[in-house]
C-alpha cells in the first residue's frame, strides 16, 4: 500500500485547517441543553458513521441527530464523518452539519480536508492485486465496484448497481478495470450468504497483500 496516487505522484503536504494543529482545548461551558454543566465533557473528537448510524432508513439526517452534533460541536468537541462511501460522497452530509475539517472516506482509505482539498492520508491497493482481484470477480460473476482517484464505477451492469446507487444516491458509471491501476479500495456485492462463503477462502488468499 502506498501513500500515493497510483504509485507515482505523491499527494503534496496538507494544510492544516484552522483549529486542527496541535493540542485542542475542549470548552468546560453549558450546552444548550444543560448537560454537562458544571463539568468537563469528557471527548475532544467524536467519529460518525453515515449509513445506519447518522442516517435514518431514508439515508437523510434527522432533526434530532443534528441537533446531538450541534450540541456536541457547541461543546468544543470536533465531530468528523468516517464511512466506506467515497470522501466525495459524505461531502453533502459534512457541509449540512457545518463541519469544518477531514472526511473519512473508502472505510479508512483516504482522510481529506474539503476545505483545503488535501489529504491527510492516503491507502492505495497494489496495483497488481488488485487486477487479480478483478479477474477472479469476473471468473466467479460477482458484481465488482471500483473506488480510485478519479472516481468509483462498477466493472458491469447488475441489479445490485441499483441498490447501490439507491442508497448513496449517485450514479454509478460502468467500465473495465484498468490494468496497472491502483484502487482505493474494490467492492464485491452479494446477497449475505454468498459473500459469507466465500469471505474466509479470499481473505486467506490475499489477506496478507491487501
Amino acid at each position: 500500500m502506498r501513500n500515493e496516487r497510483n504509485g507515482k505522484r505523491p499527494y503534496p503536504p496538507c494544510r492544516v485547517p484552522s483549529g486542527w494543529g496541535g493540542e485542542s482545548e475542549v470548552r468546560n461551558e453549558r450546552s444548550a441543553s444543560g448537560d454537562f454543566q458544571g463539568t468537563e465533557f469528557p471527548y475532544k473528537l467524536v467519529a460518525l458513521d453515515l449509513d445506519g448510524t447518522l442516517l435514518g432508513p431514508d439515508k437523510r439526517i434527522s432533526a434530532e441527530n443534528i441537533s446531538a452534533v450541534r450540541e456536541l460541536l457547541h461543546l468544543g468537541v470536533r465531530v468528523v464523518l468516517a464511512s466506506g462511501r467515497p470522501h466525495h460522497n459524505v461531502l453533502p452530509y459534512h457541509r449540512e452539519l457545518g463541519l469544518a475539517g477531514p472526511i473519512v472516506g473508502g472505510n479508512g482509505a483516504t482522510v481529506w480536508v474539503p476545505e483545503t482539498d488535501d489529504f491527510w492520508s492516503v491507502t492505495l491497493l497494489d496495483a497488481d492485486l488488485a487486477w487479480e482481484v478483478a479477474e477472479e470477480g469476473r471468473r466467479i460473476g460477482i458484481t465488482q465496484i471500483w473506488d480510485a482517484p478519479d472516481g468509483m464505477w462498477a466493472l458491469e451492469r447488475t441489479p445490485w448497481i441499483e441498490v447501490l446507487e439507491s442508497r448513496i444516491h449517485e450514479a454509478v458509471p460502468t467500465r473495465p478495470a484498468p490494468r496497472g491501476v491502483s484502487p482505493y479500495k474494490i467492492l464485491w456485492i452479494d446477497d449475505e450468504r454468498t459473500v459469507a462463503e466465500r469471505e474466509t477462502f479470499y481473505r486467506e488468499r490475499w489477506g496478507d497483500r491487501s
